[in-house]
């Protein structure tokens, strides 16, 4: 921290743009408006970002509702490993041409979609024992694959 603010300039806005703050607001929406890229980018990652929030705040919960003892530490491990391969598998589909990003990131949220509905669908036939503490469920096992592939 110390070496950022000795050394890091703030970045300011263009100096001779003496807007109100209001003012730039409206530039912005403007902005966002008139491209419907930039609207649909901003809604798409807003709505990623949301569900991938709610997930991180709720996956101990879901896994183990009746207070299963789980691992946590190898469960977290588990995510930031599907997260480095999901990061490595989309460095290696984005050095290509073909096909077009539009083209597979439809499949990736479909799949994103369905991974989340995983949840649902293996609570509903797969109850819950009833009893705290125990093991992982099977159930439980399931949505891990599904958090572990969302």
């Amino acid at each position: 921290m110390a070496i950022i603010l000795s050394s890091w300039s703030e970045n300011y806005r263009d100096s001779s743009d003496s807007k109100s703050l209001l003012a730039q607001f409206k530039g912005d929406v403007i902005a966002i408006a008139s491209d419907e890229k930039i609207a649909l980018l901003g809604a798409m990652q807003s709505l990623f970002e949301g569900s991938m929030y709610t997930f991180m705040f709720l996956w101990t919960p879901a896994l183990s509702p009746n207070e299963e003892n789980i691992p946590l530490g190898f469960i977290s491990a588990t995510f930031m490993l599907s997260s480095m391969l999901g990061s490595s598998i989309a460095s290696r589909l984005l050095a290509h041409s073909t096909p077009k990003v539009e083209s597979y990131m439809q499949i990736i949220f479909a799949i994103s979609a369905l991974t989340l509905l995983l949840h649902i669908l293996t609570n509903f036939p797969l109850p819950s024992a009833g009893v705290k503490g125990g093991n992982i469920l099977f159930a439980g096992c399931i949505q891990l694959f599904g958090f572990c592939t969302f």
